[in-house]
């Protein structure tokens, strides 16, 4: 069902691409829709049961990754003590998203986030799998929001003069996650969007968070 939505597929595309690129097997896989018939239940046990056979099949250093909210923290668990497995990116990347559920933690969404970071990282090292997680830094869709509230106000006070000023964006971006990647969004048509904008922040290594 995700991969009916034209940016999901979109991105499983990029992610083949990369792979070849890299010399790595990208392989489908297919799991029990969670608005189906066994629900989310019915997937969360899919995904426990199906990852250790996948790390089987496929060996050394398996990456996992599912498009649905609902089934990140089932994969990061299943993934969590398998050496071989990794879990390179949650679908909405930040901190918050299945972390504490899957490891135990009270984090404050909204607080600080290295703090979070570093608490995760923490729960990692005790089962040897700091290398072999990875998010952002930053909760993606809290900071679109933050920055689309700084957008506006310095709209409304006239320090930012258009509507869509791409550079002001950019720059408000930088001021609170720097490095991030802003850019035009081009469909699958290759119509370019200038007021739909994609936004890339960087992975986190794990190891830069232990105490």
């Amino acid at each position: 069902r995700h991969m009916a939505q034209v940016t999901l597929a979109g991105c499983r595309d990029k992610i083949k691409a990369k792979c070849k690129e890299l010399g790595i097997e990208f392989v489908d896989a297919t799991a029990p829709d969670p608005t189906g018939d066994t629900g989310l239940s019915g997937s969360q046990q899919f995904i426990l049961e199906d990852v250790p056979k996948m790390v089987e099949k496929y060996g050394k250093e398996t990456a996992f990754f599912t498009t649905n909210c609902g089934m990140q923290p089932s994969l990061q668990t299943a993934v969590l003590d398998k050496p071989n497995a990794y879990y390179p990116q949650p679908c909405c990347p930040s901190p918050y998203h299945a972390f504490p559920a899957t490891l135990g933690l009270e984090l404050e969404i909204g607080g600080d986030d290295e703090a979070a970071l570093k608490q995760i990282a923490a729960k990692l090292a005790e089962h040897d799998a700091v290398g072999r997680f990875s998010t952002w830094a930053h909760p993606v869709a809290m900071t679109i929001i933050e920055i689309g509230v700084e957008y506006a106000k310095a709209y409304i006070d006239g320090t930012v003069t258009s509507k869509n000023d791409a550079d002001a964006l950019k720059a408000m971006f930088e001021a609170k996650v720097p490095g991030a990647k802003v850019d035009t969004y081009t469909d699958a048509n290759g119509k370019t969007f200038d007021n739909y904008y994609t936004v890339l922040l960087a992975p986190v290594d794990f190891n830069d968070y232990l105490d």
